[in-house]
């Protein structure tokens, strides 16, 4: 593990990168911080995916809904 860990380069990262799950109570800075992290994945040139996983939140789709994305250029950290 520790070699492919090494072969792969970017601090130690598979080819298909970092996976990440923010979870805490209600209004503390998940979906923020989320966006941030994937500002930072977008702009080292990765395409992360954006998972949205809570039905009450409706980042990327219509509340009462789960859903995922592509991203492929920074978001707006205050408007999604």
């Amino acid at each position: 593990a520790a070699a492919a860990a090494s072969a792969a380069g970017d601090a130690g990262f598979a080819s298909d990168g970092p996976r990440v799950a923010l979870v805490g109570p209600t209004d503390v800075g998940k979906s923020s911080v989320s966006k941030i992290l994937t500002n930072y994945a977008v702009r080292k040139g990765w395409a992360p995916l954006f998972v949205d996983l809570d039905p009450g939140q409706g980042g990327i789709t219509c509340p009462a809904t789960i859903g995922a994305v592509p991203v492929d250029r920074p978001i707006d950290a205050q408007e999604g």
